[in-house]
């Protein structure tokens, strides 16, 4: 029996209750007549819903029709004695049922709700301890969303269930009404609802209507940071409507003081470390990735929604800062590019730079055509980053954290610049450092440490140094940075649940 099924039994035999506190105390026939029909009816469908949602239960049943018997019996009475004792048997009679509906071991219901199959390691290693705990019904209902289009002028339906790791069972979204399910804990990755020019879940999924239906709301963000919110998220839906917002670290948290929100946030931790630190040992990547990068250093390539909104008009930085790094590449032949651009960010060209759209395809044209290296067009980022020896691209990405964890090298690219690497060569030691507490530990393209000059300290291994300090800066990025982040959230929340707290 569910949870929220045996609290609507309670409610339906209170009820029951309190009709028959008046039976001993009426006056007329026609009332007590009256009276008895609301019990019984009320018994019935007490019988009724136990029926429908637990065929185990058929004794508690029986002893409602045993109640409905001595109702009948009242009803052809006119001695007050007997009505007496009759009432005493009924009374008795719901006590028993209350009593033994409550000792039924109930479960919860518990959805994720995620939309982007690609943001579903923020959310996968809790639904992972959930899913093993019998107490739960646990279910993954992937939620369709839409991506505008500024060429049509429409947004474009999109729905990711086919994309999620096999080990996930998916329940289509039709198949799980939120009204007739009523979940008592749910757990989201959007914080947008409509707030998002280039990307919005279906209105039917927004904040202010799953919580019509979700008894707790919990929102984990699909990003991770050097531990912080940023001014602009804090305004959207998610953390103003949601009952619980689980961050990465205490430093999130306290960035969030001055909120009306700030009682919600949890700092527990990011299930995308956990991710990538319980799958070092199990990587899988796809034989051709592994038969382009033998012998090579594998450097992950990662484009950005922030590369690209940083330029204004018909400007092609990015697409030119791109074009020039496949050149250096393809002229080496000891690396291997893993270009991953950001999953919204063909989604944000049509957007909100549609002029853009042909030169952006056209150069994934030429990176596959040309065979510079490997398009990445996996579902699994915690893969690509753990098949890979370092990272270079976007100044500002969740992933640049994942790489910091993993103690692997990172050289931030300046867009908007095209740097001569014949110049220069500082050594790494003074080429990589974090110069806040909000940034990141990693060198800065500069024409002291260009591109080739990274490309060769990792390909010579020079970086051993730079890693060690890089490892030791990451270790206060995120609570319980031991891959135990899923299992914590889970004992949250479950313990919260089963102590009536939610």
């Amino acid at each position: 029996m569910f949870n929220r099924t045996q609290k609507d039994i309670l409610q339906l035999l209170n009820m029951l209750m309190n009709f028959q506190k008046n039976i001993i105390n009426i006056n007329t026939k026609e009332e007590l007549n009256e009276c008895l029909i609301k019990c019984q009816e009320a018994a019935i469908s007490v019988g009724n819903e136990i029926e429908k949602n637990d065929s185990d239960l058929k004794y508690i049943v029986s002893e409602l029709e045993q109640y409905c018997e001595i109702i009948y019996s009242i009803s052809q009475t006119d001695s007050y004695a007997e009505i007496e004792k009759y009432f005493k048997l009924i009374n008795d009679k719901v006590n028993s049922v209350i009593k033994q509906i409550k000792e039924v071991k109930v479960k919860y219901r518990v959805v994720f709700l995620p939309y982007k199959a690609d943001m579903w390691d923020s959310l996968e290693s809790i639904w992972v301890e959930f899913a093993k705990d019998n107490r739960f019904d646990c279910k993954v209902v992937a939620i369709p969303y839409f991506d505008a289009n500024r060429q049509t002028g429409k947004w474009e339906p999109r729905y990711d269930a086919h994309r999620f790791p096999k080990n996930v069972p998916i329940v289509p979204f039709e198949e799980y009404n939120l009204e007739e399910m009523q979940p008592d804990l749910a757990f989201i990755h959007n914080p947008f609802d409509k707030y998002n020019l280039v990307t919005s879940v279906h209105p039917d999924y927004y904040t202010a209507e799953l919580k019509k239906y979700i008894k707790h709301l919990v929102y984990v963000p699909y990003y991770v940071n050097s531990g912080f919110i940023s001014d602009q998220y804090k305004q959207l839906p998610a953390l103003l409507r949601c009952d619980s917002i689980v961050v990465q670290s205490k430093s999130a948290k306290k960035s969030c003081e001055k909120e009306r929100f700030f009682d919600k946030v949890i700092a527990l931790g990011s299930p995308k470390f956990d991710k990538l630190i319980n799958s070092k040992d199990k990587v899988s990547v796809p034989e051709e990735w592994i038969q382009k990068s033998a012998d090579k250093k594998k450097i992950m390539l990662n484009t950005t929604i922030s590369d690209l909104l940083g330029f204004e008009g018909n400007d092609k930085s990015l697409i030119n800062k791109l074009r020039n790094l496949f050149n250096i590449v393809s002229q080496r032949k000891d690396v291997v590019i893993i270009w991953r651009p950001h999953p919204l960010l063909e989604a944000t060209i049509k957007s909100l730079r549609v002029e853009l759209i042909e030169d952006y395809n056209a150069l994934i044209n030429e990176f596959i055509s040309g065979d510079y290296g490997i398009y990445d067009k996996t579902g699994d980022v915690s893969n690509t980053i753990i098949y890979s020896d370092a990272y270079i691209g976007s100044d500002y990405s969740s992933v640049i954290n994942m790489f910091e964890v993993l103690g692997k090298p990172i050289y931030l690219l300046n867009s908007n610049v095209i740097y001569d690497n014949s110049k220069g060569r500082l050594p790494a030691d003074k080429a990589f450092s974090k110069p806040s507490v909000y940034a990141y530990f990693a060198a800065r393209e500069s024409e002291e440490y260009a591109i080739n000059n990274f490309l060769d300290d990792i390909v010579n291994d020079n970086l051993e140094n730079v890693t060690e300090k890089e490892i030791v800066e990451s270790r206060n990025l995120a609570e319980n940075l031991d891959g135990t982040c899923g299992e914590k959230i889970y004992r949250y929340f479950s313990e919260k649940l089963i102590k009536e707290e939610i």
